[in-house]
């Protein structure tokens, strides 16, 4: 994921990511340039909404780019337990829609 981040981040002035600075600081941080141990080799990461968004957005993003990856099965997997935990999320807040 940091190295996804990584070059979402490098990319991004010219496919344009993300919008709105709050996810490009987000990504910053979790690349390991602000906080390297928020994204560690544990099992389960703490983050927050915006910390999912910015890696669910990265995620879909390198996902487009791919062609025949053998990685693509694992980033599958990160990805539907961050669309599954964004889920939860939004429906505890009320929004059954999301």
């Amino acid at each position: 994921m940091r190295t996804t981040l990584r070059r979402a981040l490098e990319l991004h002035h010219r496919y344009n990511i993300w919008t709105g600075t709050e996810y490009v600081n987000a990504a910053k941080a979790m690349s390991g340039k602000g906080s390297p141990d928020l994204l560690s080799d544990a099992d389960v990461w703490d983050l927050d909404k915006v910390q999912m968004l910015t890696i669910k957005r990265a995620l879909d993003w390198r996902m487009s780019r791919m062609e025949d990856n053998p990685n693509s099965e694992c980033y599958e997997l990160i990805r539907d337990e961050i669309n599954g935990q964004l889920r939860a999320l939004y429906h505890s807040e009320g929004k059954y829609w999301m």
